[in-house]
């Protein structure tokens, strides 16, 4: 095999490896922001709800599959993404009502809810974003067999969601 082959290889699979380990600890990070700007204040937070995420806009449509944490803290509803096969850290979604809401430190995104469903184990979420193109998102949150959580996220949503 020829050298300049095994460079140019070794090279691209140094930089997938260090690529996708430099974006983990950049969200790790956002992370940490966000606990901070949390600091002790009193939060809920449900750990590794099952999450399909469904994006559609004028250029393209995606869908994704992710582990989260679902936050419920102080009027806003907080989506911590984690990568399943390899529990990389991804970005953090905050989900909104109103379109002035305040941005918390470490999110990346905020959606706008258009409306929700609730199912025997699934919470579906519609959401639009608005960047340079205007996209729809629905996000599915699979609770399984935890229904307390689920009605407690419900009933969030209903309640006290801004």
């Amino acid at each position: 095999m020829n050298i300049n082959l095994i460079i140019i290889l070794s090279f691209m699979l140094s930089f997938l490896i260090f690529g996708n380990y430099g974006i983990h600890l950049y969200f790790k990070n956002k992370r940490k922001l966000l606990f901070k700007k949390i600091g002790h204040q009193k939060f809920l937070e449900i750990k590794n709800i099952e999450t399909e995420i469904y994006a559609a806009g004028k250029l393209s449509s995606s869908f994704q599959l992710f582990t989260c944490d679902v936050i419920l803290f102080d009027e806003k509803l907080l989506i911590i993404l984690r990568k399943k096969i390899f529990n990389m850290q991804q970005s953090i979604i905050q989900i909104a009502k109103n379109e002035y809401t305040e941005k918390l430190d470490g999110v990346s995104k905020v959606y706008l809810l258009e409306k929700y469903e609730t199912s025997e184990r699934k919470i579906k979420i519609k959401a639009t974003q608005h960047l340079i193109v205007k996209a729809h998102f629905e996000i599915n949150l699979n609770f399984k067999d935890n229904f307390n959580e689920l009605k407690t996220v419900s009933e969030f949503i209903n309640e006290k969601l801004k």
